[in-house]
């Protein structure tokens, strides 16, 4: 089973065993009860329980554990999922951002500007950064009608060449 990364326990919540995740995705369609979970790196599965989100955290209580010690235990411990189940919940407009590391940023007139070497969120947008051919870092903010498409078996994000060359910027 190949299993994608979906958050971090940062601490336990309350003494009844909860913990406070720190969720790295911005769906949270895949939080169900009785959802099964495991950590990365062990054979340990957790059942989820019931949940609630504030910001990009999440307080979970599973079945497996029951007191605010065995929450202790798992602080670090990186929380995943089946990566086709979870794939699954995303909408359309919705990717793994793993999946698309190293596409090729395109824009509609064919025009190739690099290799996409990260997507970071910084409050109200995700910003992407690319790598030219010449070593450039660039970077731009997903705005509306940007991106076009992604096209998996190309390899591309496909951007809109005039809204791309308006919010583009390089580092000197």
């Amino acid at each position: 089973m190949q299993t994608i990364e979906l958050g971090k326990i940062v601490r336990p919540q309350g003494i009844k065993g909860e913990v406070k995740i720190e969720l790295y995705t911005n769906s949270f369609e895949f939080l169900r009860k009785n959802e099964q979970f495991v950590l990365l790196n062990s054979e340990k599965t957790l059942t989820l329980m019931k949940y609630r989100v504030n910001d990009n955290f999440c307080i979970a209580e599973f079945s497996e554990i029951q007191s605010r010690n065995e929450a202790n235990e798992l602080i670090g411990q990186i929380i995943c999922m089946d990566k086709l189940k979870y794939s699954s919940s995303l909408s359309q407009d919705e990717f793994i951002i793993s999946d698309v590391m190293d596409f090729d940023i395109v824009t509609n007139l064919n025009k190739n500007y690099g290799k996409l070497t990260s997507i970071d969120n910084y409050g109200s947008t995700d910003v992407y950064s690319f790598i030219t051919k010449d070593n450039l870092v660039g970077r731009f903010a997903n705005v509306p009608s940007l991106i076009i498409d992604i096209d998996y078996s190309k390899r591309e994000i496909i951007v809109d060449d005039k809204h791309f060359n308006e919010v583009v910027c390089y580092e000197d």
